[in-house]
């Protein structure tokens, strides 16, 4: 590392920092002679069978909730520091795990893993977007929703690509929720953002909605429901909360009760990805409690599949092309080559993709090079806001009130 973290972390500088309101003095494991990085390490690894050390990833997660407090002018560097474990069982190290599940909890702290047995220290690189896979499916599908392409072998960026309103709509339930999230806040965010956009290809109902006085729902069960979901299945502190707060997105237009199951299972498969729940689980609860048909490949689904702008016959589709993907470009491709409604396919499809796989920088990038500025404002904010929330929210039950 640049700052060489090894030798900060073998001096043992301890320090105190006063964090919190009202200040409360916190001692951090290793802080630079001149308080420029804090750091704070754990010595975790996988069970003997490889599950998950769920007890001391709370630690891990309380440790960067603590780093999020230091907010000293002097500091340039937070790290948490994971020693490197490894298991038969698993195809990534367990601060690889960590990352990829609580990214959005990282803010400006860096994970860094070391390997005692090689002395060397590697950061965990991967950011943290959340919500930018429900962007990234929209702008690349925008291009295949009226020229369908029924083939996994195509340029996944185009000049003719374009944000659409799978991402405003997404960007105002961002909004809403960092507002309160309650339905007032909804309508005035979907409302006030999505009028300053108005040739982003909204639906009839929607639109009609969208720029007149009315504020009541009209019974929609139209897959817009899904597409926007994405930030209430990464800001939840749990299942119900996940599927709550989809409902109460969906509910001020889509109060269908298949506009609200759309949105419920999306932000349900979004939750359960982000906490590491396996695939096949995540297709057996939304089975169960969804009623989705999900055995079928998309191979199948393919020479079949036609435009279609419901949600009972677009979400089920869209978590199939994540079930069966390899990685998070996979994902996409699968959702697009099915056809139809491309660009609100690949958004939910990318939305819950985002939450299993690490997204490469590249793509990411590219991504957000198409969003104007009060786009990527609102975009910026909730990153920052989400990641705060998801710590207050994992140190809710704690003892200790700093």
């Amino acid at each position: 590392m640049k700052r060489n973290i090894k030798k900060f972390s073998r001096e043992k500088h301890i320090s105190t920092f006063q964090i919190g309101n009202p200040p409360k003095a916190h001692r951090f494991d290793v802080v630079s002679e001149d308080r420029t990085v804090v750091i704070e390490c754990k010595c975790i690894t996988w069970t003997e069978s490889g599950k998950t050390p769920s007890g001391k990833i709370k630690s891990v997660n309380e440790a960067v909730f603590y780093l999020s407090f230091v907010s000293d002018a002097s500091v340039v560097d937070k790290y948490v520091v994971i020693k490197k474990s490894e298991h038969d069982m698993r195809g990534e190290t367990l601060a690889e795990y960590y990352h990829r599940i609580n990214k959005h909890l990282l803010g400006s702290t860096k994970v860094l893993e070391y390997d005692d047995l090689l002395d060397i220290m590697r950061e965990i690189d991967g950011g943290e977007m959340v919500m930018l896979g429900a962007i990234i499916g929209d702008i690349v599908g925008s291009v295949y929703e009226w020229d369908n392409i029924k083939t996994k072998d195509f340029p996944l960026f185009s000049e003719k690509g374009s944000f659409t309103d799978d991402t405003v709509m997404t960007i105002a339930v961002a909004d809403a929720l960092m507002k309160g999230g309650t339905p007032d806040e909804f309508i005035e965010s979907m409302k006030e953002i999505g009028r300053q956009y108005p040739n982003s290809g909204y639906g009839g109902g929607f639109s009609n909605w969208l720029f007149s006085d009315d504020r009541e729902p009209y019974n929609s069960w139209g897959n817009g429901s899904a597409m926007r979901v994405s930030p209430c299945g990464w800001v939840a502190k749990s299942l119900d909360e996940a599927e709550a707060l989809a409902e109460k997105s969906a509910s001020v237009t889509h109060n269908h009760p298949e506009g609200i199951k759309g949105a419920q299972a999306t932000a349900a498969a979004i939750y359960l990805a982000r906490t590491g729940t396996k695939k096949d689980k995540i297709k057996e609860y939304i089975e169960s409690n969804y009623g989705y048909d999900l055995r079928r490949t998309i191979d199948e689904i393919r020479p079949v599949y036609r435009f279609n702008e419901t949600c009972q016959e677009t979400v089920p589709e869209a978590i199939m092309a994540f079930l069966e993907s390899a990685n998070f470009e996979d994902a996409l491709r699968n959702a697009i080559s099915l056809g139809g409604d491309s660009d609100t396919l690949a958004a939910i499809t990318g939305s819950i993709a985002e939450a299993a796989f690490d997204i490469p920088d590249w793509i990411k990038n590219k991504a957000l090079d198409y969003l104007d500025e009060p786009l990527m404002e609102i975009y910026e904010r909730w990153s920052k806001w989400s990641g705060r929330k998801q710590a207050e929210n994992i140190s809710a039950n704690e003892d200790e009130v700093l």
